[in-house]
């Protein structure tokens, strides 16, 4: 055993030493030559059998959400990728390659992930050459041009819920002529097409969120693809009263306001409710600054909350030892014991964990959710799941227990408030807290995208380089069924909102879910 842990700690020594030798190459800018059609070929076929051996949603995305199958896109994209005239071309047509399989991770690494920890976790715990490292920032350029082709924004203020998309706000304009579009009014149609066929029609431009209930995929803001030359998007709607009503919906210029709160924001709501808002979970020195924020809030009130709301409304998650570590531990008063269940398709141990620094170093591998870090402390590989076929798969169940660490004196109800927006690492807080009680869930269904094994893996395309991610964890709700899917339901079903884009007092009283979380 101390042999072993010497070893470890050496090589992990090594590991970053080597890194610090490495960081200037991984930075560096390589132009990559102008692929041929053979080079494009093989990078096609080599995502269409990676897709095939491990993505883990080809079957339920064809089956559940309608979209095409695996064996269809390859014909299409290999198609698309040999009518290319050039590089950016060949880019995008991968990019939409992407996106079709719908993988809630699924994105291609830019610049700014080389320059983290994320940058070089590719390259040595998942293989990915050095080559294709170096031409992160040819690709990230390429990719910027690309995104002002694809996007653009309107002035509606909009949000799905009940099968439909509606106006969350009143809305008029000078294409309106003055006429006031009301709160509660539908989207019917967009430039002549039914919103839902028009939402659909974006799976290689977009992650499509999934409603289990109304079977149908959907956007929040559906009204997002550039119209091209063209102002702005014929759109018809229903109002309230049942009257339709056309009008131009213009374009707006791109705005992305800094946020001007911390990442965890703490404040009095009254005297006997906290309020705490996570924006994401934040890993590392953000992980122990957040605690403390927390720490700093929850003692000052000695005690005297009732109820305590933690908003992750649109918090698109992180590292779930964040949550785990200055949110759970430090709220409960005993251990709290829960399970994941995963498969995951046999090829990726052929594959993806050939690794040998993720078998080498186990529990030290930074993201290995089965590791002491994640409150792992049993490991289960079950010899079959219902509707799976063993040959094929591998099931483990990961039974985890978090313990009260560095006590805080709370001793009221914990409300959690969700939306389709909490999704990867914020899902997984949302699912634990289901398992395990320790909130009250309220809000809307969750968006998916959870992991149970390991962070989501890199690869890269053998002869462009270009360096991506995709999921390979199946994780199953407690129920048995997909969490992709069905994501989670909130204990207390709201009429969907967006958060307060202002965290003022009086702002935040006016929330009609924190109003229903304080009447609770």
């Amino acid at each position: 055993m101390i042999q072993k842990t010497c070893l470890t700690t050496l090589l992990i020594f090594v590991l970053m030493s080597v890194v610090m030798l490495e960081v200037g190459y991984m930075k560096e800018k390589t132009i990559v030559p102008e692929l041929t059609l053979e080079q494009k070929a093989t990078d096609i076929q080599y995502f269409a059998k990676l897709v095939r051996d491990q993505y883990p949603f080809a079957e339920i995305n064809v089956k559940i959400k309608r979209l095409h199958d695996i064996k269809s896109l390859e014909k299409i994209y290999l198609k698309k990728a040999l009518a290319t005239k050039n590089n950016e071309d060949f880019y995008e047509v991968f990019k939409e390659y992407l996106f079709e399989i719908q993988s809630s991770h699924g994105n291609i690494i830019n610049e700014e992930m080389v320059n983290n920890l994320n940058g070089w976790a590719p390259r040595y715990f998942y293989g990915v050459s050095k080559k294709a490292i170096s031409r992160v920032g040819y690709w990230s350029a390429i990719d910027k041009k690309l995104l002002d082709r694809w996007y653009a924004y309107s002035y509606l203020d909009t949000i799905y819920g009940n099968g439909k998309n509606y106006l969350l706000s009143d809305y008029h304009s000078q294409e309106t002529n003055g006429k006031i579009l009301p709160a509660g009014t539908v989207i019917e149609k967009i430039n002549g097409v039914n919103t839902d066929d028009y939402v659909e029609a974006q799976s290689d431009k977009l992650h499509l969120n999934f409603d289990p209930v109304f079977h149908k995929l959907f956007l929040h803001e559906p009204v997002v693809m550039n119209p091209g030359n063209s102002p702005g998007w014929q759109v018809e709607f229903g109002l309230p009263d049942g009257t339709p009503y056309q009008t131009l919906i213009s374009k707006r210029p791109p705005h992305n306001p800094a946020q001007s709160y911390p990442n965890t924001y703490c404040a009095e709501l009254s005297e006997d409710v906290g309020y705490i808002r996570v924006f994401s979970f934040m890993d590392g020195e953000f992980t122990a600054k957040d605690f403390q924020t927390i720490k700093e809030f929850i003692e000052k009130a000695k005690g005297k909350y009732k109820k305590l709301i933690i908003d992750i409304r649109e918090n698109i998650g992180g590292n779930p030892q964040a949550w785990m570590d200055s949110i759970m531990a430090p709220l409960i008063k005993k251990p709290l014991v829960y399970q994941d269940n995963v498969a995951i398709r046999r090829k990726m141990f052929a594959f993806g964990f050939k690794f040998f620094l993720y078998k080498l170093l186990g529990s030290h591998v930074p993201y290995n959710f089965t590791s002491p870090a994640y409150h792992c402390k049993k490991v289960e590989e079950l010899s079959s799941w219902p509707g799976f076929d063993s040959k094929s798969w591998r099931f483990f169940r990961f039974t985890r227990e978090i313990r009260p660490e560095k006590t805080l004196p709370f001793n009221g109800r914990i409300f959690l408030l969700t939306t389709t927006h909490c999704v990867s690492a914020s899902e997984m807080f949302v699912t634990t807290v289901k398992k395990t009680g320790f909130a009250t869930i309220v809000g809307m269904r969750t968006g998916g995208g959870a992991a149970a094994l390991v962070t989501v893996p890199y690869f890269a395309l053998p002869e462009s380089g270009i360096v991506f991610r995709m999921d390979v964890d199946y994780v199953f709700n407690p129920d048995g069924k997909s969490n992709e899917i069905n994501c989670t339901e909130p204990d207390i079903d709201l009429n969907p909102e967006f958060p307060p884009k202002s965290l003022k007092k009086n702002i935040l009283m006016k929330d009609p879910w924190i109003k229903k979380v304080i009447a609770y």
